[in-house]
C-alpha cells in the first residue's frame, strides 16, 4: 500500500512545533535566535526534530542547555499550543475535546459530538436516522433511546434497510451468536488478522509535511526482525487473535458511515492450524464488548471508497503475547476490501499506523541488556541501578552486531510542543546510555532518570504496522 494514504492531515496530526507551520525545523544547521544545538548523532530516524525558539535541546548527546526564553508570559503558552484533536481544549472544527482518542464516551475519536440524532451511528447505537429507526429521517430531535430501538427489527420479515432478521427479536448479545445476524439487522462481516507486523518506512503522516512517519520502526532498527518474528508466532499459534468487525456496512464499495470494530478474541474449536482458513470461528472477548449494546468497546468511524477502507482516530492496544502491550494513540485503520457480492472476505494492502507513547515503555525492563540470558551491562550513569525500555530506544543499546535507537519522539501528543529527553552516554566501556533528565515541549525541565514516565512526558514515536485480513465468524462473547 501507498504509504501516504492519510496525506490528508486532520487538525490532530499537526506536529506540534510553536509555529505552527507543521513542518520540521531544518534540524542542526537551523538559523532560529533562540535555539540549542542539536545533538551530532540527529541524523538518526525518529530523531527529535528542534521544535522552535521556545525548546531546550540536546548538546553533545549528555548535557542540556536551557535555550528557551524564560520571560515568555505564562498565560501566553495557550496561544503557543498547536491546536490538535486530544489535547483537552475545543478548537475551531471540533465539537468537544475530552484530552483523548477513545469513541464511545459522548465526544468521538475525531472530536465530535456523539448524539441521538446527529445521522452517524455511534458507538452503542444501534441505529440514527436510517430505515427503521425510532429516530427516522427528517423528525424532530431523537431522544437517545431512540437510537437503539428499530421498529421493525425482530419481527421475522425483511423489511426495508435490513440485510437479515431473525426471529424472536434479539438482545443486543446477539450480535455475536451464531446466526450471523447482527442486533440491528445487518448481516455479520467479520475478519481476522492473519498477519501483521511493525515496518520501518509505511506509516500515516504524523507531522504534516506529507510524508509517512515512523519513528518506532528507526528505534527498534536492527531489533525490529526479533520483535515481528514474535508478533507472527503470536498470530500463528492463536495466543494473539484479533478480530476486525463491520458495523452498519451497506456496501463493501462504497460506505461513506461504518464502523471498524477491534476485537480481542479466541479460538473457538481451539486449533488454531485452522484461524486462517477464512471461514474459522472465534468468541469475542467479554472485555471487548459492550455487553449492555452489543457493540465493541472500540472500533473506527471509517469510511469506503472504491473499495478502500480509511478509518480513525481509535486508541487501542495490542497485547503482544510474550514481550509488552503495545499502545496506539490515535490510532488509524486503513486497506483495500475483498468481497464477494455483499459479503466481506479480507482486507490487503492494509495498515495500521498511530503514536506509541514513550512513558508506556518507561515502566518496562530493557529487554535487549538480558538478551540471551547476559549479564546487563551497568548503566552509563552510576545513580541509575536499572535500565529501562525507554533508555534502550531513547538513547540507544546493542545486542551484540544489532543497533537499537537511539530515537526521539516525533508526535506531539499533549499539543505543548515536541518533547525531548537528554542522555548521558558516557561512562565505561559498554555501559548502557539512560535519560537523566526531560525536556517537556513547553521548555520546562524535568530531572531525574525517572522522568521519562512523568505524566508531563506524553508525547510518541510514530508506528506503522502492515497487516492483512481473512473472514471469520464470530459466534458468541466469552
Amino acid at each position: 500500500m501507498d504509504a501516504g494514504i492519510d496525506a490528508a492531515v486532520d487538525a490532530d496530526v499537526i506536529d506540534g512545533g510553536p509555529d505552527g507551520s507543521g513542518a520540521e525545523d531544518a534540524g542542526p544547521d537551523d538559523a532560529g535566535s533562540g535555539d540549542a544545538d542539536v545533538d551530532a548523532n540527529a541524523d538518526d530516524a525518529g530523531t527529535a526534530p528542534d521544535s522552535g525558539d521556545d525548546d531546550a535541546g540536546l548538546d553533545g548527546g549528555s548535557t542540556m542547555d536551557a535555550g528557551f526564553d524564560a520571560t515568555v508570559p505564562a498565560d501566553m503558552a495557550l496561544d503557543m499550543r498547536v491546536p490538535a484533536c486530544g489535547d483537552g481544549v475545543v478548537d475551531v472544527g471540533e465539537g468537544c475535546d475530552d484530552g483523548e482518542h477513545f469513541s464511545g464516551d459522548g465526544c468521538s475519536g475525531s472530536c465530535q459530538m456523539e448524539a441521538c440524532g446527529n445521522g452517524v451511528r455511534d458507538i452503542d447505537e444501534r441505529c440514527d436516522r436510517t430505515p427503521g429507526c425510532l429516530c427516522a429521517p427528517g423528525t424532530a430531535p431523537c431522544l437517545p433511546a431512540s437510537c437503539d430501538a428499530i421498529t421493525r427489527c425482530g419481527n421475522g420479515t425483511l423489511d426495508p434497510g435490513e440485510q437479515c432478521d431473525p426471529t424472536p427479536a434479539m438482545s443486543p448479545a446477539g450480535s455475536w451468536d451464531d446466526d450471523a445476524c447482527q442486533s440491528d439487522c445487518y448481516t455479520q462481516q467479520s475478519l481476522i488478522i492473519n498477519a501483521l507486523s511493525i515496518d520501518r518506512v509505511e506509516g500515516c503522516d504524523y507531522t504534516g509535511d506529507g510524508v509517512a512517519d515512523n519513528a518506532f520502526g528507526a528505534a527498534f532498527g536492527g531489533a525490529l526482525g526479533l520483535l515481528n518474528g514474535q508478533l507472527e508466532n503470536s498470530l500463528v499459534d492463536g495466543q494473539l487473535i484479533l478480530l476486525l468487525s463491520m458495523i452498519g456496512l451497506d456496501a463493501p464499495v462504497n460506505d461513506s458511515n461504518v464502523r471498524v470494530g477491534w476485537i480481542n478474541g479466541a479460538d473457538a474449536d481451539a486449533d488454531s492450524t485452522n484461524n486462517f482458513s477464512g471461514a474459522a470461528d472465534f468468541y469475542a472477548n467479554t472485555a471487548s464488548i459492550n455487553t449492555m449494546s452489543g457493540d465493541p468497546l472500540k472500533s473506527f468511524g471509517s469510511s469506503i471508497v472504491a473499495s478502500v477502507l480509511s478509518g480513525g482516530p481509535e486508541d487501542l492496544t495490542l497485547p503482544i503475547a510474550g514481550l509488552f502491550p503495545l499502545e496506539l494513540r490515535r490510532g488509524r485503520i486503513s486497506g483495500m476490501l475483498t468481497a464477494v457480492a455483499s459479503d466481506v472476505t479480507g482486507v490487503s494492502s492494509g495498515l495500521l499506523c498511530g503514536a506509541i507513547p514513550v512513558a508506556s515503555f518507561a515502566s518496562m525492563p530493557n529487554i535487549f541488556a538480558t538478551f540471551g540470558g547476559g549479564t546487563p551491562p551497568p548503566s552509563c550513569d552510576a545513580s541509575v541501578i536499572t535500565s529501562n525500555l525507554s533508555d534502550a530506544l531513547i538513547a540507544g543499546a546493542r545486542i551484540g552486531p544489532i543497533r537499537v535507537g537511539p530515537s526521539q519522539p516525533d508526535v506531539d501528543l499533549d499539543g505543548d510542543g515536541l518533547e525531548s529527553y537528554v542522555v548521558d552516554d558516557t561512562g565505561p566501556a559498554g555501559c548502557q546510555a539512560v535519560v537523566v533528565s526531560c525536556v517537556d515541549g513547553d521548555g520546562t525541565v524535568i530531572s531525574g532518570h525517572d522522568c521519562a514516565g512523568d505524566i508531563r512526558m506524553a508525547d510518541a514515536w510514530s508506528a506503522g504496522l502492515p497487516f492483512t485480513a481473512v473472514g471469520a465468524n464470530i459466534v458468541g462473547v466469552r
